[in-house]
């Protein structure tokens, strides 16, 4: 019912600023621009204190530096792709996943648009592909540099065959695993 309490909160916002503007004239737009605008840059801010955030985290838990982090999500910003169709904070949660799975920046940045297209063709949660995915290479041996390959498998097992991506990567990490 939170959501009941933020719609009442808007109208009741949007209503206050309806009578401001007509009550105050010319005033009441320039006070409406003006909230608008500091509305904006707060959303800015917060929104940026997240991205932070968010690395911060993943270099805390892992080897990463936070500069090499936020650098390398400026690469994989102008990537081709998926992962340069992430906004910024699904670009940093990706890369806090990968760094949670032990991947220097190298890695990341080499097996991050395998995994981001995998997401995104497949409608699959990060948080849901990320560790399955790294765990899949590592049982197979495969290294950054062969993600695609492994990511064209998965993706052609789950087009070719009844089950879906995750059911496949599911059974590639099965069939690796020691019982």
């Amino acid at each position: 019912m939170p959501w009941f309490w933020g719609a009442l909160a808007f109208i009741f916002g949007l209503l206050l600023q309806v009578v401001s503007v007509i009550q105050l004239g010319t005033p009441g737009v320039v006070l409406l621009i003006v909230g608008l605008l500091l509305g904006l840059v707060l959303l800015s801010l917060r929104l940026h204190a997240d991205f932070e955030k968010i690395l911060v985290s993943a270099s805390a838990r892992s080897t990463n530096d936070l500069q090499d982090l936020i650098a390398l999500e400026r690469r994989l910003r102008t990537k081709r792709g998926a992962v340069g169709s992430f906004g910024p904070l699904e670009r940093a949660k990706l890369i806090a996943l990968l760094s949670g799975c032990g991947r220097c920046v190298g890695e990341i940045e080499v097996v991050a648009p395998h995994v981001a297209n995998l997401s995104v063709g497949f409608e699959i949660p990060l948080e849901e592909l990320v560790e399955p995915f790294d765990r899949a290479m590592r049982l197979w041996g495969v290294g950054p540099e062969e993600a695609q390959r492994l990511a064209d498998n998965i993706a052609h097992g789950a087009k070719t065959s009844a089950g879906s991506a995750q059911e496949f990567l599911a059974g590639l990490i099965a069939f690796k695993s020691d019982f």
